[in-house]
């Protein structure tokens, strides 16, 4: 009877040891629960955001793994943590010990419907450039284009853009984003209501040489365009688009008519043989002002093709062709010549002044800001928006000398010697009177390893890469941040023998693996360098909120 007890209790705990997955059952899944985890099948993040989340169910371990760079996954013990990156969609994997499978998928954007700081409808002089816009919400990155460049183009810087005024017409400036939000722009170039009469660039009665080509542009009227040659052994011709094209075959003369899709006609008498040939000449003024970021396009005609285009000043504009198509491209505020070479030599040129246009544009800013440095040391900073020229003064030069008084376009630097202990205002003024004031504290010299700035502040629209000066220490060294999201940071001249370490003495900080400094709140990133002696120096970079200002 004992024995029958024992047997029936013995049972009776198998059973219930089997009932909770004791025994022979799956390690750490003891509830018996499907993979799960406490994110909804769908979620959005803005970039570099961090959110976290449980996984719990099915088998431990666990793993999570993300389809693209548009968000990185990690996981710990339990907990699943999800960083935004630029911008975009991925599918996040999770999976346990068994092969189970639990997706989420994850936009990466600012949480706000994409939209722009440009009106429905915008009107545009020919050769003009529109105000400066801003795109916002949506998924990172943008991309903005147009529906008929030749009309419209458009430039773009990040999340602003301009539309430049090409030709008289119509066209659409449509804005997407990663994810396929769109916003579309009505464009009218010039008085695109009234067609212009049908026209060419050449005059009525020309001049070609046998053997050579004389190119012209039409315009006006209604495309497509026609054209022909009332006696083709004598003068051919042809038409591409705006392009008229007329060959010297033979001497002799001969009528070429231009006609568009409702019959308008220009006629053009040929006259093939000695006398002078059709001068090299373009449809740009001899003197043009563009807008920054504008790029008109006109044609180039006479001389002898092929033709080509250089710029004394690249910084400020720069011009490229493409057959009998000039487009002009404004870089930076500032003047620049453009030169037009054709095949032998002969030239024309056009005088190009590059102007903030719009009623607004990037305020003026430098980089880094208030600073600490030590005697001796000479510190560089960068000029960023405002309109150029700009000019650069010190309150006290026997403390902080300005080694270039003047900057000529955005982004160009100016440097301060550090002369004496004590602090200076360095103010910087751009051409419309907008300033900017620098103070920088000086502190006695070191004679250990430093790095200078010791102490900056940038804000978190600034995107520009910043040099810090080593000063002291033994070399090779190596550089280090507290936040690669926010930074990263290089020194100059490599070691050839050490990848991971350099010789020179500067330490470029740009911006990290999010791609722009943005914040919630000022925040605090330190940039270490250690020596081949151990010896390290520390640079604090403070990035300043600014409330998702322009880029954030």
């Amino acid at each position: 009877m004992i024995k029958l007890i024992r047997a029936v209790i013995t049972l009776m705990v198998i059973s219930f040891l089997s009932a909770c997955g004791g025994g022979g059952g799956s390690p750490g899944n003891t509830t018996g629960a499907a993979l799960f985890t406490s994110a909804s099948s769908t979620i959005r993040i803005s970039p570099g955001e961090i959110q976290t989340y449980t996984i719990g169910g099915g088998v431990p371990a666990y793993t999570a793994t993300s389809s693209s760079g548009a968000a990185t996954v990690t996981v710990k013990d339990n907990v699943m943590t999800l960083t935004g990156g630029g911008g975009g969609t991925t599918t996040i994997t999770v999976k346990d010990a068994k092969g189970t499978v639990v997706t989420i998928d994850v936009t990466v954007g600012s949480g706000l419907a994409l939209f722009t700081t440009a009106p429905a409808a915008v009107s545009v002089a020919v050769g003009a450039s529109s105000s400066i816009y801003t795109i916002g919400g949506g998924s990172l990155v943008y991309a903005v284009t147009s529906s008929d460049s030749s009309v419209a183009s458009v430039g773009v810087n990040r999340n602003q853009f301009v539309i430049n005024g090409n030709a008289a017409g119509k066209a659409t400036v449509t804005v997407k984003d990663t994810i396929g939000a769109s916003v579309s722009i009505d464009v009218t170039v010039g008085n695109a209501g009234t067609v212009t009469p049908l026209f060419t660039t050449s005059s009525s009665d020309i001049v070609v040489l046998p053997g050579s080509t004389s190119t012209f542009t039409v315009g006006g009227g209604t495309a497509p365009y026609l054209a022909s040659s009332s006696n083709t052994s004598v003068a051919g011709v042809s038409i591409s688009g705006t392009t008229l094209t007329i060959n010297g075959v033979l001497a002799g003369a001969a009528k070429v008519v231009v006609s568009d899709a409702k019959g308008a006609t220009v006629s053009i008498n040929v006259s093939i043989g000695a006398g002078a040939s059709i001068p090299l000449f373009t449809t740009a003024p001899s003197a043009i002002t563009i807008g920054l970021g504008g790029a008109p396009v006109y044609s180039i005609g006479g001389g002898t093709a092929p033709y080509t285009a250089t710029s004394n000043n690249v910084t400020v504009a720069t011009a490229t062709v493409s057959g009998t198509s000039l487009t002009i491209n404004g870089i930076s505020t500032g003047n620049a010549s453009i030169v037009i070479t054709d095949n032998v030599g002969k030239q024309v040129s056009i005088a190009v002044n590059v102007i903030v246009t719009g009623t607004t544009s990037a305020a003026l800013t430098v980089s880094p800001g208030t600073s600490s440095a030590y005697v001796n040391d000479t510190l560089t900073f960068r000029i960023d928006g405002g309109l150029a020229p700009y000019s650069v003064t010190s309150n006290n030069s026997a403390i902080g000398t300005v080694s270039t008084s003047s900057v000529s376009s955005s982004g160009g630097t100016f440097s301060v010697f550090a002369a004496k202990i004590g602090t200076v205002n360095i103010v910087v003024a751009d051409a419309k009177g907008n300033t900017q004031t620098v103070a920088i504290t000086i502190a006695a010299a070191v004679n250990t390893l430093a790095l200078s700035p010791v102490a900056w502040n940038i804000d978190e629209t600034n995107n520009a890469t910043i040099g810090l000066a080593i000063k002291g220490g033994n070399g090779p060294f190596q550089v280090f941040t507290s936040s690669t999201l926010l930074s990263s940071v290089s020194g100059t001249i490599p070691d050839p023998s050490n990848p991971l370490t350099f010789t020179g003495t500067t330490v470029n900080v740009a911006v990290g693996t999010q791609g722009t400094r943005c914040v919630a709140a000022d925040t605090n990133v330190t940039i270490t360098v250690k020596d081949s002696l151990n010896q390290s120096a520390t640079s604090t970079m403070t990035i300043k909120d600014k409330n998702g200002g322009p880029g954030c």
